[in-house]
């Protein structure tokens, strides 16, 4: 693993941790090699030896180093990984796949499609005794593998029927020295 971090749980003493699977042929030059703003630096040569890059969502006992459990995502995992005390692990993929995991076994309890590709945090809260779960989905990152979607939060509430719903906020007005920034709206002033 590299850039996305584990999550360590505890109580279980175990270690979640999101890896990308994606082989590539590197090679040593005697040309420096160039960084560019904005692209995937290396710092030598390289070239994909395919497209199919894929993901893993790996247990492992913080105290042997024993894998517990290993999931297969189809697109890499550079999400958040976030194990809860209730058991669950939630995590997600650039497939746009938001997953909830028994956190002994592995088994995927949830697998909820999202409308972009998941590579920020994935976070569990509570308010007035109803859980949520919240996901970032739509990946602007340059050098990432899938930039889908629009930047969008999503936010599930667990143990309620419904149906979803979009809600679009105002723009947040930037403050300048000359200009007062006017207060947020209230709930009714939103666009359903």
């Amino acid at each position: 693993m590299e850039w996305n971090g584990p999550a360590f749980d505890p109580k279980s003493k175990t270690i979640y941790v999101p890896t990308v699977d994606w082989c590539a042929h590197y090679t040593t030059t005697t040309e420096k090699a160039v960084f560019q703003p904005g692209g995937l630096y290396m710092g030598t040569s390289y070239t994909p030896t395919s497209d199919s890059a894929s993901g893993w969502l790996t247990a492992v006992d913080a105290q042997s180093g024993a894998v517990k459990w290993k999931y297969h995502t189809p697109q890499p995992d550079v999400a958040g990984v976030t194990p809860t005390a209730g058991g669950i692990v939630l995590n997600g993929d650039l497939a746009g796949n938001l997953y909830a995991f028994d956190a002994a076994t592995g088994k995927v309890l949830l697998d909820y499609k999202l409308p972009g590709a998941v590579a920020g945090g994935v976070i569990t809260y509570a308010v007035g005794g109803k859980q949520y779960v919240a996901a970032t989905a739509g990946n602007i990152s340059r050098t990432t593998f899938k930039t889908a979607g629009s930047p969008t939060l999503v936010i599930l509430s667990l143990g309620v029927q419904g149906s979803a719903r979009d809600t679009t906020l105002s723009a947040v007005p930037v403050a300048t020295d000359s200009a007062k920034v006017p207060p947020p709206t209230k709930p009714g002033d939103r666009k359903q």
